[in-house]
């Protein structure tokens, strides 16, 4: 009984790490994705931090999976809201300090990726790749595995008809790409 409560209180602190104060919004030309949770995970090479926007709480099993860089059974899982979705959406924001080490932990010097995937509808995405200083986005923490982070940002990017917009906030602690 007591390694099964054990085990149980890891696995629970464990998935904790991702939705510690997750809050926002992914928008997809007006299609709206709540972000329920976020897992923070840091790429050595590049250097980058990759923020995985869920709809959902995902399990320490889901994380150790994001970590593996294996991501694409998001959309395997039940849709979070059957109404918007038959398939699961997710979305990513990263910030890249390519070529900048000095400069890691720096939004305003960072690059800025957004994905949204299957937000406007199944087997869509809509992404923005933007260069250092063209995002209002904040860090504050440690860039370093284990420490906890606070990413904020607000913004859209309008090309054609589509139009892909977020406000994240979002607090976590900084895992490790496996």
């Amino acid at each position: 009984m007591t390694r099964v409560l054990c085990l149980t209180l890891a696995l629970v602190g464990f998935a904790a790490l991702s939705s510690a104060q997750s809050a926002g919004t992914l928008t997809d030309n007006g299609v709206v994705m709540e972000v329920k949770a976020a897992v923070a995970l840091l790429k050595a090479d590049g250097p980058s931090l990759e923020f995985f926007l869920l709809p959902f709480q995902p399990t320490a099993t889901e994380i150790a999976k994001l970590q593996a860089d294996d991501y694409l059974w998001v959309i395997g899982k039940p849709s979070p809201d059957a109404k918007k979705w038959k398939m699961c959406p997710f979305g990513k924001f990263r910030l890249g300090w390519s070529g900048a080490n000095e400069s890691v932990g720096d939004a305003k010097k960072a690059t800025v990726y957004v994905l949204a995937n299957g937000v406007v509808s199944d087997g869509t995405g809509t992404n923005v790749n933007k260069l250092p200083g063209e995002v209002d986005a904040s860090l504050v923490g440690t860039v370093t595995e284990g420490q906890d982070v606070t990413l904020s940002s607000k913004g859209s990017e309008t090309f054609g008809k589509t139009t892909l917009a977020w406000d994240l906030k979002i607090k976590t602690k900084v895992l490790a790409m496996k």
